[in-house]
């Protein structure tokens, strides 16, 4: 009836939540389960009823592992050491029997006491389940937010001299104005340029700072990195039709739309690596021959062949094809 529901008490100092972790006819064993220190306490189930405590949904929502994972690796190392304290459950509620219990399960395993009586508290507050024992990994980071310091991270400096500079909001807008007004558009202008450039911006809007305590190099790559992916720069640093010709990515094959052999042909003229002499007098050079080919885009094929002396034209291009 009451096994495993979470209450709001409003009777405490601050309001709290309680876990029902043991239910008997006569009395209930309640866990706060904010407490890092809570252990499971007695209260009498007429007194708990008269109490009028609020059932609340489970503020504490698990998931299950994936298999194979770290997640699930940590989760069953903390069930096996829970486990055996499990085998007598009611004894647990008793301060010397749970301690009996703990030193057993220390003898059996290498695992430590806080180990132990941290993962059997775990089980109790966060819902009686193995899964209950897992980590909170989608807590951990904050993706896809950005962490803005006041003072300056990392450890101090012990070879430079000055403290630094923090990047705050204004000062990676400089940064920004430097990026994209000076490196995305002027090939003539590389990152550390355009570090340069933010710093004279930095320097214009705080002329007392000193020069040892302008953004590094470092940092000023790191949000460069950070906001600008390499494709968006490349494209941008390109001119249009060069990026268009050579550079923009293809994403599908010279076969796309053709429905069989001879529905498109290519055509390619190419200057020889070599040179031709005379068959009257072999002193005499005659020039580098003109290889042209024609291929079948469908089946890969070669359909014409034309080597000649004269220039790359239409005209000798139609002798190939002809």
């Amino acid at each position: 009836m009451y096994l495993n529901k979470v209450f709001l008490d409003p009777h405490l100092d601050h309001p709290t939540h309680v876990r029902i972790v043991y239910e008997h006819v006569d009395f209930l064993m309640l866990i706060d389960i904010h407490d890092e220190k809570a252990w499971p306490y007695r209260v009498n189930l007429d007194e708990f009823e008269s109490l009028s405590l609020e059932a609340v949904p489970d503020p504490i929502l698990l998931a299950t592992p994936e298999a194979g994972s770290k997640a699930e690796e940590i989760r069953d190392r903390a069930y096996r050491s829970v486990a055996l304290l499990l085998t007598d459950y009611f004894a647990l509620f008793d301060k010397k029997l749970r301690n009996q219990k703990i030193k057993s399960v220390l003898e059996a395993t290498d695992e430590s006491r806080l180990y132990v009586t941290r993962q059997l508290r775990r089980y109790w507050q966060r819902g009686l389940s193995p899964d209950a024992l897992a980590p909170d990994y989608t807590k951990c980071g904050a993706p896809g937010q950005n962490r803005l310091a006041i003072q300056k991270t990392g450890s101090k400096r012990t070879v430079s001299h000055g403290e630094g500079l923090a990047i705050t909001d204004e000062i990676a807008s400089l940064f920004k104005l430097a990026i994209e007004g000076f490196y995305l558009v002027n090939n003539d202008v590389d990152l550390k340029g355009a570090r340069t450039k933010a710093n004279g911006f930095i320097r214009s809007k705080y002329p007392k700072i000193k020069k040892e305590d302008l953004p590094t190099y470092r940092q000023f790559r790191y949000y460069y990195n950070k906001h600008y992916a390499k494709p968006l720069v490349v494209q941008a640093r390109t001119p249009s039709i060069e990026y268009a010709k050579d550079v923009t990515p293809s994403h599908s094959t010279s076969t796309t739309n053709n429905f069989g052999p001879g529905a498109r042909y290519e055509i390619d003229a190419t200057i020889a690596d070599l040179h031709l002499v005379s068959g009257h007098d072999p002193d005499r050079i005659v020039g580098r021959p003109i290889v042209y080919k024609v291929k079948d885009v469908f089946s890969r094929m070669t359909v014409g062949l034309y080597v000649g002396l004269e220039n790359p034209s239409w005209a000798t291009a139609s002798i190939c094809c002809g």
